[in-house]
């Protein structure tokens, strides 16, 4: 159970995945302190006014992959420096920080992946996020910010931006069209936004717990495994093709290893995926 008289700060809290993070602790009774765009840049925003906090949660970053190809110093800019302001209003305030990293193990050298994969920032944006971890890591060893890393693989639901693969299947679907993809083949870790916030709040609640957690559901599926779920569940055959366009370094399939935060947090996935797609079909419809 989530203490009530928990008092957290959010950054990045007006991004797809603080939207619902922010909705879903305030069901909980949680006194949440949102930061968004409004408030300033989060590499220079003074955070010292924000006082009498428990935790933050950082989600403030630039996160779509190939976008940071076309432009990497702003993704290196805003990761990094906007992980050493909060790391520093941690420090200050004696404040638990509880960091929204990525998928950082490049290509998988085993499966299910845990949290002692070697990792590898293979693009910009994974880059990034690994620099920030080994800052998060600092601070915490030798400047005494307690601090929760976490890793989730790939989270979906409402409101996500179009350019990922899920909400890109669903616009084509809503024209009622042909799907394109760029390929069938990729297989992820899909995890829904609403379990990726229990996660969230139960690290919370565990406020004792250092470290490095991966969050996901534990299994992977294709593209066009999920293309035939929204068949399934529309009870209509959805025609669909590919590209044959392959990203640079594409990694072809990812399992997180979850049985950590299972063990230390209690967590478990709730939603299925054909659940979660379910879900998503009729918030949007």
């Amino acid at each position: 159970m989530i203490n009530k008289n928990l008092k957290v700060l959010v950054t990045g809290a007006e991004g797809f995945i603080g939207k619902h993070l922010v909705k879903f602790l305030l069901k909980k009774n949680v006194t949440v302190t949102p930061i968004t765009r409004k408030q300033g840049d989060i590499r220079n925003l003074d955070l010292n006014t924000y006082k009498n906090h428990d935790q933050v949660i950082h989600l403030a970053n630039r996160n779509h992959i190939p976008t940071s190809w076309e432009n990497p110093g702003e993704f290196f800019s805003t990761n990094l420096d906007g992980t050493r302001n909060v790391l520093e209003y941690c420090r200050n305030n004696k404040v638990r920080l509880v960091y929204l990293s990525a998928y950082v193990y490049g290509q998988p050298e085993y499966l299910p992946i845990n949290e002692e994969h070697p990792i590898s920032g293979i693009n910009p944006y994974m880059k990034s996020k690994v620099l920030a971890e080994q800052l998060i890591k600092f601070y915490s060893e030798y400047l005494g910010v307690s601090s929760v890393i976490v890793r989730p693989f790939n989270i979906y639901g409402n409101q996500q931006n179009e350019s990922f693969l899920i909400p890109t299947i669903l616009s084509q679907l809503k024209k009622d069209i042909k799907i394109q993809v760029h390929s069938l083949k990729p297989k992820r870790d899909f995890l829904h936004v609403e379990d990726f916030a229990a996660a969230i709040s139960q690290i919370l609640t565990n406020n004792h717990l250092t470290g490095v957690y991966n969050v996901g559901s534990g299994q992977s599926f294709s593209v066009e495994e999920i293309i035939q779920f929204f068949s399934q569940i529309l009870n209509k055959k959805i025609e669909y093709s590919e590209n044959n366009v392959e990203r640079p370094h594409e990694v072809l399939d990812v399992i997180a290893d979850i049985s950590k935060i299972e063990t230390d947090t209690g967590w478990s996935p709730n939603l299925s995926m054909k659940e979660g797609l379910s879900k998503l079909l009729a918030e949007v419809n």
